[in-house]
């Protein structure tokens, strides 16, 4: 209390509260101190701060401060019986037990909801009924078990919970419902109403639909003949270089030098060139020696022989032949690694969760000159088995990381701060990246043409 109690409220001899009736306020003193005049009157504290002289008998002040009720006269200020102040029917009692009724049992007393963040203020017996609507208490999400405060648990539910059942992005109501947390997995995997490109695509196929009626479209007999069409040209030029290779030499040397040689014309080619670019080159051989009978007439200064071989633009799922000592594709080439005498410049692996951050460190070990990687859809990696790919394989210049959902920032930066003649970064599906990554790559690799952030 700042203020006296109301003299109405006590029940029994009024008269005995005539000297603890403050005269500034004519209430009861609250709380009650002794103001140093020769009387020894009392009056509320806050009554009586300033004053310099008694205000019942006028008479001056000593130089000493009120003192609070000490004694015999503080028991009986204390045992002075009263009803509630704030007017409940269920307490009557001394008024030194006043302050403690008010605060913890008084159902007319104001008090604040408990829970953090809530400022709502009622009665006591009010603040049940609100505690159990309270948008700040906690409950539990029925579909994940988190706890949360109850105002948030709608916008946990719709948007974030990655238990709640949700229908495919690409199948709508087609697909059955999966939890929110393997969607993009369903995305990337197994959901056949995603759209993808025909497997051909690198030799020129433009054909896109649901991967649910691939395969339909690949063995349509129109389709089968279009590819054939497509890899006619190819195939009869490696034929005709085959025809002239000289003895000693097989057609996996051959595409050895053509696969280093497409390399380096790639790496030379301008900024602002197509991207569709086809690339053409010779592989030279020497005179073809025939072991017949007319061989000894033989011109000696005949000319060599040129095989003119044109390829599509090399892509990260190219599915052109090459030489296995020079491209990596499976885990088995991995295992072979310590045996090859070449050192490879190509790793491409497209099966699904298969590679593992050991297979990954094991490559780093023995190629440092790697220039094309695709490492897609390997759910099993991380940052620690991207990074030291990226601190030791420099040359980089072709990446597609495209589906490990694993990766954050951290591999995509080590990426752009390691491997500055990157031209081609491919991460769609990387869904823990951020514009951190983005900035990084723009900042550090000056010859970036293309970097993929699609979501399929």
């Amino acid at each position: 209390f700042n203020m006296g109690v109301d003299v109405d409220l006590f029940v029994r001899d009024k008269d005995a509260l005539s000297e603890f009736v403050c005269s500034v306020c004519l209430d009861v003193s609250r709380p009650p101190v002794v103001f140093p005049c020769e009387a020894e009157h009392v009056f509320c504290a806050d009554c009586v701060t300033n004053l310099k002289e008694c205000p019942s008998d006028r008479q001056p002040r000593r130089n000493n401060a009120p003192t609070p009720l000490k004694g015999a006269l503080l028991r009986t200020y204390n045992n002075l019986k009263l009803k509630c102040s704030n007017g409940c029917d269920a307490w009557t009692g001394p008024l030194g037990d006043l302050d403690g009724h008010l605060a913890s049992q008084c159902r007319l007393s104001v008090v604040g909801c408990p829970h953090e963040g809530c400022g709502h203020k009622t009665t006591r017996e009010d603040m049940d009924t609100h505690i159990q609507t309270c948008d700040h208490r906690m409950v539990t999400c029925p579909h994940c078990k988190d706890e949360m405060k109850h105002v948030s648990l709608a916008d946990h539910v719709f948007s974030v919970c990655p238990s709640v059942l949700v229908a495919c992005p690409h199948g709508g109501a087609v697909c059955p419902h999966l939890p929110r947390s393997q969607v993009d997995e369903h995305v990337v995997g197994p959901c056949e109403h995603v759209e993808v490109a025909c497997s051909w695509a690198d030799f020129g196929c433009t054909h896109r639909c649901p991967r649910g009626q691939l395969e339909a479209h690949e063995i349509d007999n129109r389709a089968l003949a279009q590819h054939m069409r497509l890899v006619q040209g190819p195939l009869r030029s490696l034929r005709n270089a085959a025809a002239l290779l000289p003895q000693g030499h097989t057609l996996d040397d051959m595409l050895s030098d053509m696969v280093q040689t497409y390399t380096s014309a790639r790496r030379n080619e301008s900024v602002s060139s197509p991207s569709n670019k086809t690339t053409t080159f010779s592989v030279t051989t020497p005179p073809l020696n025939n072991n017949t009978n007319n061989s000894k007439n033989a011109d000696n200064n005949a000319p060599s022989s040129v095989a003119t071989v044109t390829t599509p633009p090399l892509s990260d799922a190219s599915s052109s032949s090459s030489c296995s000592v020079r491209i990596i594709k499976s885990l088995r080439d991995i295992s072979e690694l310590k045996s090859i005498s070449h050192v490879p410049t190509q790793f491409i692996f497209d099966k699904e969760g298969e590679l593992t951050e050991a297979h990954v460190i094991s490559l780093v070990q023995h190629c440092s000159q790697l220039q094309h990687v695709k490492i897609s859809r390997c759910y099993k990696l991380t940052d620690a088995s991207i990074i030291p790919l990226t601190q030791h394989c420099s040359h980089l210049q072709h990446v597609n990381l495209s589906g490990c959902r694993n990766l954050t920032d951290a591999s995509i930066i080590s990426l752009a701060q390691h491997c500055p003649q990157l031209q081609h970064v491919r991460i769609s599906l990387c869904s823990n990246l951020t514009d951190a990554s983005i900035i990084c790559l723009a900042q550090h690799c000056p010859q970036l043409q293309h970097v993929n952030l699609s979501r399929y």
